[in-house]
């Protein structure tokens, strides 16, 4: 792209309250041959952290994201920016729209035990007419739930459960459980 990515943040924050809206412009391009399109791709996100109980030790965390063309900014290429079809499309690119969503709950039970439960949510949408593999992303949800205890300074030792289901264009689905396991020293 010959054009940088702007974003922009705005953060509200108090003792108690962290709130951030932010959005994202930029260019798509594709060239190939003498053919090629460019689209603005568009994204806008809020989110935000609200603190509570005995020295702050709980918290609940949100945040939601709607934009198109920002697949490289969620999931961590969960689904492409955009597709170009020259057969279909008629030599256009076109914007994947994306919406992905989280939120959490920390409790801190003790000051060296603490969990959290947590659930995750990502669905996109391709326009309609234009061959995709079978395996493209479509929608995907998580649901977490933990327990660390910190048993002395800077070790904490943890166990997490996840449960998460996939769905992909062609209308299979997936799913995964897992149980992990975690040790780590901060030095």
């Amino acid at each position: 792209d010959r054009v940088p990515d702007f974003v922009a943040k705005l953060v509200y924050k108090n003792s108690r309250l962290d709130f951030h809206v932010a959005g994202l412009v930029r260019q798509l391009s594709t060239h190939s041959g003498g053919d090629g399109d460019s689209v603005l791709g568009w994204g806008v996100s809020t989110g935000g952290k609200i603190t509570f109980g005995p020295a702050k030790r709980h918290d609940v965390r949100f945040n939601a994201t709607y934009g198109q063309g920002i697949g490289r900014y969620l999931g961590l290429g969960y689904v492409p920016d955009a597709v170009y079809d020259r057969a279909a499309l008629g030599d256009r690119l076109y914007r994947i729209n994306n919406f992905a969503a989280f939120a959490s709950l920390k409790l801190g039970w003790t000051p060296t035990v603490r969990s959290t439960l947590m659930a995750g949510y990502q669905h996109a949408d391709y326009p309609g007419g234009i061959a995709l593999p079978g395996l493209a992303n479509r929608a995907a949800y998580s649901l977490a739930g933990n327990l660390f205890w910190s048993p002395v300074k800077n070790l904490d030792l943890g166990i997490e459960y996840r449960h998460a289901q996939r769905e992909v264009v062609s209308g299979l689905e997936g799913q995964m459980d897992r149980v992990e396991m975690a040790a780590k020293y901060t030095f």
